[in-house]
């Protein structure tokens, strides 16, 4: 777990709370700060305790272990509605049968606290910062799914709570319904400075509305951050493939992340590349020292140091096929040319046999020390300079086959089967106005212009 900071003005803090339903465990050793006045959102998949945490600061629920405190004051033993802290649920649980109006004055008919002459002020108040003005006569179903969520907001904002829970409110609404609501919902917020906790397993919707994002998996804390920090820098695996979409590399320095932005396409006709029975692996330097490990899998050949030619008297040629972690090399003069231990040896002249790895020489213009090697899983990219920090310092280039394209408004969206990339198929996304969509099945050349490491 890996948190950004410590909050200095926390209005709400979860130090060390546990809660299990039997054996299921919903929320194991959890601590969280949100600060006054911020838009903070607990994101994970489904069943990972986003919405038993929620009910814990509520007071639904009470931490079997641990505390929950609300402006520095532990909150055990205190009723939910003594709590000062307001719920939007995901379906709203608005009162059919009563109007907008009458929706909004309900829980308010409950707070001795408020005076009666106050009600109307407040009510008023609060539909037109959400924009209900023109609305309070109206009963629930003649109103839109975004007008419903509002008075939904509205029937907690008019409490003036300390704090405002939300479990998934925008979760039954179209997309650009989601969107609209989205943006009106960051508004109100922000207008009214209300410290807010947010529940969602929606990714585009927590980088979009947090001041701060906290990831769960399995009721565990993986990383809590600032929507950037977390998306750029995520603390572990597990984060940077809920977070958005990634692509994983393994070099000799561990693994590294690749987003679909960061990696360009284009055909391989367009980067001089050959298809075919002639086809000669070719890498491209992504080492400070020219070293660079690689693989050749069913077209998807890693880029190295420099193109790599047979000598006159071997004009040997690889084929770029794997089969049982093994690689048939073809020759035309050259005698033998031994792939064993997932190794290839490309010689010069005649092909000696060796018990495991063949080193190439000269001629094949490999450099002091630079090797193309197979691997069983997929290309192990040498350690150095260029890939030791946060970005790449020289691009690093891949080949593959376009499997699918996906047209996304923006950009396309393609699947390219490369068996460098963890799982055989790395995700890109290509800027949708710099050409046509490339077909599935079309020769490809992948750039690697970035990557970040990963724990």
């Amino acid at each position: 777990m890996m948190s950004d900071r410590n909050a200095t003005a926390a209005a709400l803090s979860l130090e060390h709370v546990t809660y299990s339903f039997g054996k299921n465990v919903a929320v194991q050793d959890f601590s969280l700060e949100v600060e006054q006045g911020s838009f903070t959102t607990l994101l994970g998949p489904s069943g990972c305790g986003k919405t038993t945490l929620l009910r814990m600061i509520s007071g639904f629920l009470t931490p079997q272990s641990g505390t929950v405190r609300i402006d520095g004051a532990d909150q055990r033993g205190i009723a939910p509605n003594l709590r000062k802290v307001g719920m939007v649920f995901q379906d709203y649980a608005l009162f059919p049968h009563l109007t907008v109006e009458q929706n909004l004055l309900y829980g308010l008919k409950l707070r001795k606290d408020i005076a009666k002459d106050a009600r109307s002020g407040l009510i008023h108040q609060t539909a037109r910062i959400l924009g209900l003005s023109a609305l309070l006569e109206r009963y629930p179903h003649e109103l839109s799914g975004g007008q419903q969520q509002r008075v939904a907001l509205g029937r907690v904002l008019v409490l003036k709570p300390r704090i405002l829970l939300m479990d998934e409110p925008l979760s039954s609404l179209d997309a650009k319904l989601r969107t609209q609501v989205r943006e009106e919902l960051q508004d109100i917020q922000r207008e009214l400075a209300i410290t807010t906790v947010y529940v969602t397993h929606d990714q585009e919707e927590a980088l979009s509305l947090s001041d701060r994002i906290a990831v769960l998996n399995h009721g565990s804390l993986q990383q809590a951050g600032a929507p950037d920090a977390v998306y750029f820098t995520p603390a572990n695996r597990f984060v940077a493939d809920f977070v958005g979409r990634a692509n994983f590399i393994e070099t000799s320095a561990g693994v590294r992340m690749v987003r679909p932005e960061w990696v360009s396409v284009r055909a391989a006709d367009d980067a001089g590349a050959k298809e075919g029975d002639s086809a000669k692996a070719s890498t491209t330097a992504v080492g400070s020292d020219g070293a660079v490990e690689a693989r050749t899998n069913a077209g998807c050949a890693v880029a190295g140091n420099s193109v790599t030619e047979a000598g006159d008297s071997a004009k040997a040629r690889t084929v770029a096929v794997i089969d049982d972690d093994a690689v048939e090399a073809d020759e035309t003069e050259a005698r033998d040319a031994v792939a064993e231990d997932n190794a290839i040896e490309a010689n010069t002249a005649v092909a000696e046999e060796r018990s495991s790895a063949v080193a190439g020489d000269d001629s094949a213009n490999a450099g002091d020390g630079a090797a193309v090697a197979a691997t069983p899983a997929f290309a192990r990219i040498a350690g150095s300079a260029t890939v030791a920090g946060g970005a790449h310092s020289a691009d690093a280039t891949l080949t593959g086959t376009v499997l699918s394209a996906s047209f996304l408004g923006a950009v396309v969206r393609y699947r390219v089967r490369c068996a460098t990339v963890s799982g055989g198929v790395a995700v890109v996304d290509a800027p949708a106005a710099d050409s046509r969509p490339l077909a599935a099945g079309a020769a490809v050349t992948l750039t690697v212009r970035k990557s970040s490491p990963i724990a």
